[in-house]
C-alpha cells in the first residue's frame, strides 16, 4: 500500500531533478549564470556593499572579484538541489 502511494512522489521527485538539470543547461540560462557570476559583476557588487569611505585599490577589487568566480560551481550545485 505504501509503495502505491510512494511510487509517484518518487517519479515526480526524478521529474522535477531532471527538468532542473535541463534548464541549468539550456544556453540562455547559461549564458545569464556565466554574466551573472562573471569576475567583473562579482567585483562591482563587493565594492557596492563596501562603506562609501572605504577606500580598496581596484588590484584588490579584481583579485575579490576572481577569488568570488570560484564559488560559480558551488551555486550551480545549490541551484541544482
Amino acid at each position: 500500500m505504501w509503495l502505491t502511494f510512494f511510487a509517484p512522489v518518487c517519479a515526480w521527485a526524478q521529474d522535477t531533478d531532471q527538468l532542473a538539470n535541463e534548464y541549468l543547461h539550456l544556453p540562455g540560462v547559461q549564458q545569464m549564470m556565466g554574466e551573472m557570476f562573471s569576475p567583473e559583476v562579482m567585483e562591482a557588487q563587493f565594492a557596492a556593499s563596501l562603506p562609501a569611505d572605504l577606500l580598496v585599490s581596484s588590484e584588490t577589487l579584481t583579485k575579490i572579484g576572481a577569488l568570488k568566480q570560484t564559488l560559480t560551481p558551488k551555486i550551480i550545485e545549490i541551484l541544482q538541489e
